[in-house]
Formats: C-alpha cells, structure tokens, sequence
C-alpha cells in the first residue's frame, strides 16, 4: 500500500511540474495496483484535461466520483471538463454539487460564476465571483472575472475597482492589466489604457489582444505610425484576424490611404464575409468616394450580418435622405436609434427628415430628444428653432438660436437664423446685426448676404440691396443652374439672349415687365423661358418670345435670371417700371365670362388667400378663409373664390357659415393657368388676396386689388407702404402685431363699406 501511495506521489510530483506524461505513467501504476483507486482515476482524469482530451476527462473523473461521491475537488474539475466540451449546464450541475459539500470551494464559485455568465445569468454570476474572493482574497482570477461581470452591466467603476484589485494580488497577471486598459480605454483615459496594455504585452510578447487593445487605444491618440506597427504585429501573432484587419483599413482610411483601407477591409472579409463592421467599414469609404449605391449596398450588407447595429442604419438614412428618399431615410434613422435611444445625431437628422415631409410636430419631438441626450448640440438647437419658426413660435425660436451661439459662439448659420426671427419680428435693425455677425465669421455664405439685402430693399436702399441680392443664386436651396454661355452684362448683345425666369408663377409675373428694357438694351434676339403653365398668359399679352422651361434650350450666346434685371438695370424708386397693364386677359375669354357678369348687383369681390404650401415662409403669407368673413358681411357685397388648388377646400368646409360662390371648378381648365381667372378679374370691382400669384396677375392686369400682408412681408411691399410702386391699382393692408389678421380684414371690411 505504501509503494502505491509513493508512485501517487511521485506522479503528483511530474504533473505539477508540468511533466504530464510521466505523471500519467505513474497514474496508470497505481490504477493497476489498485483499479478502484478515486484519487488517480481523478488525477489521471486532470493530465486528459490538461492534454486537451476533455472526453477522458469526463470519463475518468466521472469514474472516481463513482467510486468518491463526497470529494468537492471531483465534482469541481468534472465541471471543468464539462465546460471544455461545450456542456454547460451539465458543467454548472457540477460546480452546485462541489458547493454543496464544499461551500467555501473559491475556486468552484468562480468557475460556476463563469457558466452562468455565460449562460447569460450575469447576477447570479457576480454573486458567486463574490463568494470567490470572500473566501480568497488574494484570489485575482476571481476579482478580473468579477470585472468582466460588471463590465457586461456597464458598472464601469466597479469593474475598474475589480481589475486593480486583481493587479494589486497579482501584479504579473496580464489579463487584469488587458482588462483595465480596455475599461479604461472605453472612458477616455487612453494614456493609462495604453501603459496597462504595455505592461501586459511585457509580461507575455505574444499577447495578441494587448498588442491590438495598444493600437486601437494610439490610434483614438492620433499616433497612427505606432498603431499600425501595434496592428501589424496584432496580425502577425494571428494573421487571419477580422477585427484586427479591418481596424487597420480604418487607420489607413483616416489617413487618406483609400486603396489600402479597401484592401485590408476585403481581406477582413475573406476571412469572415459576415464580419457586419467590415461591411460598414467599406460603406463609410464609399461614401468618401462618392459611391453612394456602393456603399448603400455595403449599409445594408451590414445590417444583414448585424441587424442590432444602429451605425449602418444611421448612415444608411444619410445616403438615402440625400437621395431625396425620405420614408425610407425615416425607417433607417427610425431604427437606429430604436437600437440606440442615446442616439443624438440620430434623433437630429430623424428630425430633419420629418420637417422636409411636413411632419413638424414630430420633427420638433426628434430634436427635443436629441437636446435631451446633448444640451449642448448647436445643430440640434438651429433645427429645433427652425422647425418651431416654421410654426410661428417665435420667442421660443429666439430662444433656441440664442442657445445655439451659447454652445457655438462662432456659429455663423446662428447669427443668420436669428436674424430671420428677428426680421419675421419686424425687428429689423436687430437682424441686419445679425447678418453683419454671420458674415463676419463666414464671408463666404450666401445667405446672410441675401437675407441682409433683403432687409435692405424693404427698406428702399437699392443700390446695396440689389448688391447682395445677387447672393441668392448661391444659397443652398436655391434652384441650381449652369450655362456655357456669359451673364449678360446689360449691354449691346450681337446674337442670342436668353432671360430665365427663377421663383414662383408671381415673381415672373411680377418682373417680366422688364422684359421690354432688356430689348432694348441687348439689340439682339431675346427667348424668355419661363414655367410651362405660364406660357400662355404671357403669349396672349404680348410676349411672343416666352417658351416652355426645358432642358434642351436653343442655342444662345449670354443669358441672365429674370430677377436680376432690377439690380443690373439699378432700379430705383425713382426709375421703377411701374406703368400696367403689361399683361393682358384673352378677348375672348373675356367676353365668355361678360355674359355671366353682366347682370350681377352689388359689389363684386374676388378673393384668393392660399400661396405655394411648399414656400419655406407661406405660413407668413397664407390666409385661413374664415379671416375673410368680416367681408362678407359688408351690405351689397359678393365674394367669389378665385382659389385654386390646395386651400380650396376651405370654401365648401366653410360653407353656410361664409358665403363664397365658388368658381375654381370652372376656372382655367381649357385655357390653361390663370387664363379665365384674368378674365374674370375685367368684371370683378375688386380682388382681395394674400400675397399669392393672383396678387401679381390682378396688379398687371391694372385691376384694382387689396393686399393683406403680415408684419414681416416679402421685401417687394418695402416697409408701412399702403400703396406699391409695382401696381398703381393695389393698396396694402399690413397686421399690426404678428399673427392679427383679424385687424387686417377688419380694415378692409371698412374700406370696401365706405366704397
């Protein structure tokens, strides 16, 4: 019995010293000395682990429990060996036996506390790495598997606190310093992540996750020629590295090294086509490209490895918005920060989304939560002040932009933005400040030049109006358009000139009566191009050259947008064209609705009150009906819609509380666009309208027409006028504080009585 418990010994000995097949020499010994001997099946059970063989592992110790049910240590490596085939509940069923005839077995509590993080029971895990240290403390696996625990709850702090107390007890573990640089390195504190990761690729060379933790953390330091020698050796250790490979493609990337980056993204994945992060990778470059459809495909490549991944998503939404595919922009922003509710810039451009869809209300909810997130996001700030703008809750608008210069002091789009609020205010002095502001910290933005000149017009400084107003060929949302051909200069042209028209139906109206100058001027051949539904107006009186926009334009040798005309011509109120009519109704559609007007009694009063829903400042122009109701109440008045299109319903909604006679169904149907309804305006005594097209039409055609307009108009009224330079048959009737219309057509209904 005693040579038996020597040759234990002595395999006992050789096995922890590493020498495992003499110690398994000396197991088999004892096993045929003594076939029921639990103590050598169990060690025996232990060398087969450790070589790799965890079935005669299970086996074996298996077998000595059989013949040993009360030892805690059987029960403890059986779990192990358990775990090493991938049986983990029967692993965990292990480790609760070793506990119960060992409660304090440190070792079995953090080896239990490992299944069941990996079971997905990460309390329960914690709790047991507890029991571990409680009963160990010097026990540092156990303090780094509690920190990976709380790692995974995100208890940043406490899973440092584990990691350094792991280092304190073993200050040669180099798993605990990977850990702490990699909890420290998610914080920010990157110079101490990247000293723990040194410390740990001291201690083992060959510690491929430390040398890859290193270059991640210097390359978040900008120091990209160590990173990727970090990264290079990362691969080196383990060449056929997904994660490793396509890090490296986005160094390369960041320095501009396009080629390169694809290279190391397609080899990431060669390695594993499924690899969600080297797809996105692979977008974000083809993006930078200018391959949009490539890097959409690449997105939702991405999203099909990893649908929980919200960074495709969002960058999806950003392709696809700037494809003008809103819904779809929608969902993906939607979705992403459904996975991310902390989201910020998602939240943000979601918003975007929803105000160019007309969902304001949402929009407003979208950057509300961005600011929730960020408070200081000046972006989210401008849009949460343009969207309420745009509803017309001006004081808090002011207070949003103020916000924004508080985040961003040198916010250019701030100071413009502000200035439009102001302006809208009828604060102008304040807003020319602004724009001076925005100018000085970008020169070289369109926009506050143009809002400036436009403050400036309004108030009848031309020559430093007409100036700026030039900048709105350069604004952002401005129609776009290139020639081959010079600018006309306003002089003697030898060939062809084509005059484009650029804004809505009323600025054509409006300014083609320059048209007559402009021949003059040029001596040549003049085309005037203008919206297809205009055409016919404008042929019927009198200008011939008009012709449908179109993308295959005749040959021509200068051209020029219709707008410019005032400023190259230096138009003044002094030299202002302000001679009507220069457009004229068809004879014979006037004489067709003669007939129907000839026995009319009493007053008869056009009305029109909706413009383009699609114009940034309608919501400053368009009129509800029911503002109108104050006329129909004047004695001998008749009121007839000469509305079109969206607004129109108003009339039959309003219907039996305001009396309109409706004459849009019968309007312009044949003739084409405002044909019948200059027809109509030679027998009408008066037209009442918004600032809208019919506005333009009734004043060209020397109509007689009232105009109600906001505090804040179009810079074309000038300020406190009642009458315009423009249309010698037109008076203005301005609100008195923002929003009053009722005072507005309070002052008309007395007027039209004292008719």
């Amino acid at each position: 019995m005693s040579n038996v418990a020597e040759t234990l010994q002595q395999g006992l000995a050789h096995h922890q010293a590493g020498r495992l097949v003499q110690a398994e020499q000396l197991y088999r010994q004892v096993l045929a000395a003594n076939p029921q001997h639990a103590g050598a099946l169990h060690l025996l059970g232990l060398v087969a682990l450790q070589a790799g063989r965890s079935d005669l592992a299970v086996e074996y110790i298996s077998r000595a429990i059989l013949l040993d049910g009360g030892q805690a240590a059987f029960h403890a490596n059986l779990g192990e060996a358990l775990r090493a085939r991938g049986q983990l509940e029967d692993a965990r069923r292990s480790y609760v036996q070793a506990l119960r005839l060992h409660p304090h077995l440190a070792e079995a509590h953090n080896n239990l506390g490992t299944i069941l993080q990996a079971l997905g029971n990460v309390d329960e895990a914690i709790a047991h790495y507890q029991q571990a240290v409680a009963a160990k403390p010097q026990y540092a696996d156990a303090h780094n598997n509690l920190g990976n625990a709380y790692q995974q709850q995100g208890k940043q702090d406490a899973a440092t606190e584990c990691y350094r107390r792991a280092i304190e007890v073993e200050p040669r573990y180099p798993k605990a310093h990977y850990n702490l640089g990699v909890a420290l390195a998610s914080r920010g504190a990157l110079e101490e992540a990247a000293q723990l990761f040194e410390q740990a690729i001291a201690l083992v060379p060959q510690y491929a996750d430390a040398h890859y933790g290193l270059a991640l953390t210097l390359q978040k330091r900008n120091q990209r020629e160590r990173a990727v020698a970090e990264y290079q050796e990362a691969l080196r250790l383990r060449p056929k590295w997904p994660e490793a490979l396509s890090s490296l493609g986005t160094l390369y990337q960041a320095e501009g090294r396009l080629d390169e980056a694809a290279r190391q993204y397609e080899q990431a994945l060669a390695v594993q086509d499924n690899y969600a992060e080297a797809h996105y990778n692979l977008g974000t470059l083809f993006k930078e490209q200018g391959r949009i459809d490539e890097a959409i495909a690449r997105y939702r490549r991405a999203i099909e490895c990893k649908a929980s991944f919200p960074e495709p998503h969002y960058n999806l939404g950003t392709l696809l918005q700037q494809q003008g595919h809103l819904e779809e922009a929608a969902a993906a922003y939607e979705e992403a920060v459904r996975l991310r509710p902390s989201y910020s810039l998602a939240h943000n451009n979601l918003g975007n989304v929803y105000r160019d869809l007309d969902r304001t209300d949402e929009a407003i909810a979208c950057y509300e939560r961005a600011l929730a997130i960020e408070p200081e996001s000046s972006e989210a700030h401008l849009n949460l002040g343009s969207a309420l703008q745009r509803q017309g809750h001006l004081e808090r608008t002011l207070e949003c932009y103020r916000q924004a210069m508080e985040s961003n002091p040198d916010c250019a789009e701030a100071y413009n933005n502000l200035g439009t609020a102001l302006q809208e205010l009828g604060r102008s002095d304040e807003a020319l400040e602004c724009y001076a502001r925005s100018i000085e910290l970008s020169p070289e933005v369109a926009e506050p030049h143009f809002n400036r000149a436009l403050v400036q017009l309004s108030r009848g400084r031309f020559d430093e109006g007409w100036e700026g107003f030039a900048w709105r060929l350069q604004c952002k949302h401005y129609p776009k358009r290139s020639f081959d051909k010079p600018l006309w200069d306003g002089g003697k042209l030898e060939g062809t000139l084509l005059v484009h028209a650029e804004q809505g139906f009323g600025d054509t109206m409006q300014f083609v009566r320059y048209l007559d100058e402009v021949k003059r001027r040029a001596g040549g051949r003049v085309l005037l191009e203008v919206q297809p539904p205009l055409v016919p107006l404008l042929q019927c009186s009198g200008y011939d050259e008009a012709f449908a926009s179109r993308e295959d334009l005749p040959a021509l040798d200068a051209h020029v947008p219709l707008l410019q005309l005032p400023a190259l011509f230096h138009t003044t109120f002094e030299n202002l064209p302000g001679e009507v009519p220069y457009l004229e109704a068809d004879p014979e559609l006037v004489e067709k609705w003669q007939a129907e007007f000839a026995n009319r009694q009493g007053v008869q009063v056009g009305i029109a009150w909706q413009g383009n829903p699609k114009y940034s400042f309608d919501r400053r122009r368009s009129i509800s009906l029911a503002e109108f109701a104050p006329l129909a109440e004047v004695p001998g008045v008749h009121l007839l819609s000469l509305q079109k299109g969206q607004g129109s319903e108003q009339v039959e909604a309003l219907a039996g509380r305001l009396g309109v006679e409706d004459l849009a169904a019968r309007l312009d149907v044949d003739a084409g666009a405002f044909m019948d309804t200059a027809a109509v305006m030679q027998h009408l005594d008066l037209v009442v309208t918004s600032d809208t097209a019919t506005a333009h039409l009734a004043g060209a055609l020397g109509v007689p027409v009232w105009v109600a307009l906001s505090t804040a108009p179009d810079w074309r009224w000038f300020l406190d006028r009642t009458d315009s330079p423009w249309y010698p048959s037109m008076r203005l009737f301005r609100q008195p504080s923002p929003g009053d219309w009722g005072s507005v057509f309070a002052a008309i209904a007395e007027e039209l009585g004292n008719r």
